[in-house]
């Protein structure tokens, strides 16, 4: 019996696993529906689906994120520095986003 529901999980059809091929060709859900219950009910029936879209699924219920970051980047990309290429704008981006704490516990330094 576990063997069949080991196998059942890996089946491919298609080049599709089995459980996302179900899923999506199951009926729509009622638009009116609450998205939180019927993902409650999918969690037994198609928990590896639940699964991501547990992880990808997630929606900010905010812009400002974004907004934050396109601020840092109209700051960062100015005339004096129009010549940052993509690559190097992400990279600097991404060290401006990253909290000073989180560096110096991570790897047992002092904070200056």
């Amino acid at each position: 019996m576990e063997m069949q529901r080991a196998r059942a999980d890996t089946d491919t059809a298609g080049g599709i696993p089995l459980e996302l091929k179900q899923h999506l060709n199951r009926p729509v859900s009622d638009p009116d529906a609450d998205p939180l219950v019927e993902w409650a009910s999918l969690n037994k029936l198609y928990p590896h689906v639940y699964e991501v879209a547990l992880e990808y699924l997630g929606i900010l219920a905010t812009s400002v994120p974004s907004e934050r970051l396109f601020s840092r980047a109209g700051q960062l990309i100015t005339k004096e520095r129009n010549r940052l290429s993509g690559q190097h704008v992400e990279q600097i981006l991404f060290m401006q986003s990253v909290d000073e704490a989180t560096w110096f516990d991570k790897y047992g330094l002092k904070n200056a």
